[in-house]
């Protein structure tokens, strides 16, 4: 299948949530979802990490913007941090 080949995503903005380019889920999912066609937010603990993984999108051709977010604390601050940024 061809990149961007996926209906739908083509115009639409994805929030990826432990994105960190560590080789976990939420790295996988962004570039699932760039290559796909969405442009992203994505957020992680580890800026080095959030950084490479924006790298990877844009090489993409995709439009990435990153930020520091904890989403594991209950505060609920780093959510609305999340969609702030978007």
């Amino acid at each position: 299948m061809a990149a961007g080949a996926v209906p739908g995503l083509s115009g639409k903005v994805a929030l990826v949530t432990g994105a960190g380019a560590k080789g976990g889920n939420g790295h996988a999912i962004a570039l699932a979802l760039a290559w796909a066609g969405a442009d992203l937010l994505v957020s992680d603990t580890d800026l080095a990490g959030v950084e490479q993984t924006v790298r990877e999108v844009e090489a993409l051709d995709r439009r990435c913007v990153h930020c520091l977010a904890d989403n594991g604390r209950h505060e609920g601050s780093a959510v609305r941090t999340l969609f702030r940024t978007l």
